[in-house]
């Protein structure tokens, strides 16, 4: 029968996406927000999950209602960023790191270590949110 409670899936999904068995990670995140649909955690190893696949519209997807249901949290709305970014969708991806910039996230070291943001990091739209933000102060 498998595990019966969210604790027991979102364990079996971390032991799976840590080796690398995705499908059968996201099958048991997705069991997991059954019983607990407003769990962000949960929504975020989902979407890490599906961004491995390659799956980006359903990582989107899942972070969306991550901000939908903690709008003051910024990790959602970086993640959003970067997935946008990875798929060179420069202008969503500039608005995802201002609104993660608004609600507090700060790792300049961090965001300017992320590959995922590489095409976005030379424009002057970037420069101009480093700027704003006191990127390194």
């Amino acid at each position: 029968m498998g595990p019966v409670n969210v604790g027991l899936y979102s364990r079996l999904g971390d032991l799976y996406r840590h080796t690398g068995q995705l499908q059968a990670a996201a099958d048991q995140y997705r069991r997991a927000l059954k019983l607990q649909p407003a769990s962000a955690g949960l929504r975020k190893r989902l979407a890490l999950t599906y961004a491995q696949q390659g799956a980006y519209e359903q990582a989107l997807v899942q972070l969306k209602q991550i901000v939908a249901h903690a709008p003051g949290n910024p990790e959602g709305y970086y993640m959003a960023a970067a997935i946008n970014a990875r798929q060179l969708r420069r202008t969503e991806a500039l608005f995802w790191l201002e609104e993660a910039l608004k609600r507090g996230y700060r790792d300049w070291p961090a965001i300017m270590a992320d590959t995922n943001l590489e095409s976005i990091k030379n424009t002057a739209a970037f420069t101009e949110l480093k700027n704003k933000y006191n990127a390194g102060n």
